[in-house]
């Protein structure tokens, strides 16, 4: 049974409903329609205009997993499968498509972007070029669904998205993966979390169809072609559930809420090693953990595809708390540029493009190219007027300016 809202959560939240309500009946599309103005904003058709005088001519829909219709769940599968036969953009090695790309940028740039004030925006843009890609090269016509898994936390394995019919396939089969020898600490691979391939569903492995899904990166840094790997672990439902959320929902800064979400790295050392009797993760961490394998791995997760939606669905709740004081939380932003965990972070007064282009060994030369370090130093804190960077995937944008999923060049509202 769903806990009732929190007294000092209701007035709050019957405003985002109103909200959201007005939105859908008055700028929102039917989930698969397609809109070429839409999709020609989106896609860089107009710009030469300025990101803030740019509207958007409707707002894309994202609806979560299990209230799509089987046409709509087919059709949004079809899509990401048809991202495997897109060309890459990149160059990096092992990636041989465009869904590679995703993978491998979050991949090189994943020690930028985790633990730090800007990962929620980060990763909100992310997910956004990753449904453009969907929607201006593979002919999908609706929006990045979310998996609320707060609706799954006490049936975790039941949950809709593992459907192999009309989900992403069930869990991995014992014994038919093994972990490559040269894993390293530095990939901080979860040895009990891959636990074998998924061998069913849209995603499953078949050894003997050259269409069969395979993933080119990974696991953590590592470069190998290999299964969707997968160990749902039902040990971390209870940090997954509707209190924990609202937990998150209650906290009054930008600061204590993205800690509540994230975690920070003490939570992320710790989940490390799995065996503190105490551990307690943060809903960002255990959304990962919850499903294993490649999905439990700090860097090379995007090539699992519920990456997706349980980030379309971490930006869900951060919009959820925004849209509660609008006025503040739009603008709301702080944190540290580096994560603690980073040992090699230069010194005060050091210039980090100096430090990026002189500093590191040649193989990380750009292990820290997910934002623009320009300017800044190591006693910095993040601002709206950081730049996010996507390597061949997008543009730098500044943080500012995707503070509102209703504006331009987002163009999205949560349903």
């Amino acid at each position: 049974m769903t806990p009732p809202l929190l007294p000092s959560l209701a007035g709050p939240l019957i405003r985002l409903l109103l909200l959201s309500v007005i939105i859908s009946r008055s700028t929102c599309r039917h989930a698969l329609d397609s809109d070429a103005d839409l999709d020609a904003e989106l896609n860089g058709k107009n710009a030469s205009q300025d990101i803030s005088s740019r509207q958007c001519s409707h707002l894309l829909k994202r609806q979560e997993w299990r209230t799509l219709s089987d046409e709509h769940k087919s059709e949004y599968i079809r899509a990401v499968k048809c991202t495997r036969k897109l060309p890459k953009l990149s160059s990096y090695a092992g990636v041989q498509s465009r869904f590679d790309d995703f993978q491998a940028v979050h991949i090189h740039t994943a020690d930028s972007i985790h633990y730090t004030g800007h990962f929620l925006p980060w990763h909100r843009r992310f997910v956004t070029l990753f449904e453009q890609t969907l929607r201006r090269d593979c002919d999908y016509r609706g929006a990045i669904p979310y998996w609320d898994w707060s609706q799954d936390h006490f049936r975790i394995r039941t949950s809709p998205v593992f459907d192999p019919v009309t989900g992403f396939g069930g869990d991995g089969v014992k014994g038919t993966y093994t972990l490559p020898d040269n894993v390293t600490e530095e990939s901080q691979i979860i040895r009990s979390t891959f636990v074998g391939c998924v061998m069913d569903g849209p995603f499953g492995y078949n050894a003997s169809d050259p269409e069969s899904f395979v993933v080119h990166g990974g696991p953590g840094k590592l470069v190998t072609t290999h299964c969707l790997v997968r160990g749902i672990n039902d040990g971390f439902k209870q940090f997954l559930s509707a209190d924990v959320v609202q937990n998150a929902l209650r906290q009054q800064t930008y600061e204590e809420f993205r800690l509540a979400l994230e975690g920070n790295d003490q939570h992320h050392r710790r989940e490390e090693s799995m065996d503190d009797s105490d551990l307690e993760l943060s809903e960002h961490a255990s959304g990962h953990l919850v499903v294993g394998g490649e999905l439990g791995n700090l860097y090379s997760s995007p090539g699992e595809p519920l990456f997706f939606l349980h980030h379309a669905n971490l930006d869900r709740i951060w919009w959820n708390w925004q849209i509660m004081d609008p006025d503040q939380r739009l603008a709301d932003m702080s944190g540290n540029v580096l994560s603690d965990d980073v040992e090699d972070a230069p010194e005060d007064g050091l210039e980090w493009e100096d430090w990026i282009s002189g500093q590191l060994p040649e193989d990380h030369d750009d292990q820290y190219n997910g934002i623009d370090f320009g300017g800044l130093n190591a006693s910095s804190t993040v601002t709206l007027d950081l730049g996010l960077r996507f390597g061949p995937l997008g543009e730098t944008i500044h943080i500012r300016d995707i503070m509102d999923i209703t504006q331009f060049p987002s163009c999205y509202i949560y349903i």
